[in-house]
């Protein structure tokens, strides 16, 4: 392996692992989603907020053992929840400032959104959630 792609993996790795699981997380999410409504006939807030919570596990047990490489733990686990629930809030309140206030359209606004929520997840799970213990 070139050393230039070395370095950029030290550098990035895990942040693009992160992503990586991110994107598993809404795929599950969505598939739980439309799961529940389809072959359940479940409501759709009901099928959405389950769904999230798949995701969110999923994203726990995923980044705990593969991205950050630390044990789980009941503190570990209620941390990812809390900061999953800022990053949430967080993105309802820059889609409403993208599209409410600043008109940008829906789709735009969903992919700045996600270059605002994604890094701060990232850096608060990195250096909260599963901080190396000193």
């Amino acid at each position: 392996m070139p050393s230039w792609i070395r370095k950029l993996w030290a550098r990035f790795g895990q942040f693009f692992l992160f992503c990586c699981v991110g994107a598993l997380n809404t795929l599950i999410q969505l598939a739980v989603y439309q799961g529940l409504m389809h072959f359940f006939s479940v409501p759709y807030l009901l099928s959405s907020a389950l769904g999230y919570v798949a995701g969110t596990l999923n994203g726990y047990l995923l980044s705990s053992r593969f991205v950050f490489r630390e044990k789980r733990s009941a503190a570990n686990l209620t941390k990812f929840v809390a900061v999953n629930v800022v990053g949430f809030l967080l993105n309802l309140a820059c889609m409403a400032l993208w599209v409410d206030v600043l008109h940008i359209h829906k789709f735009l606004a969903q992919l700045l959104t996600l270059c605002v929520t994604m890094p701060t997840n990232f850096f608060l799970n990195k250096v909260w959630t599963f901080a190396p213990k000193k």
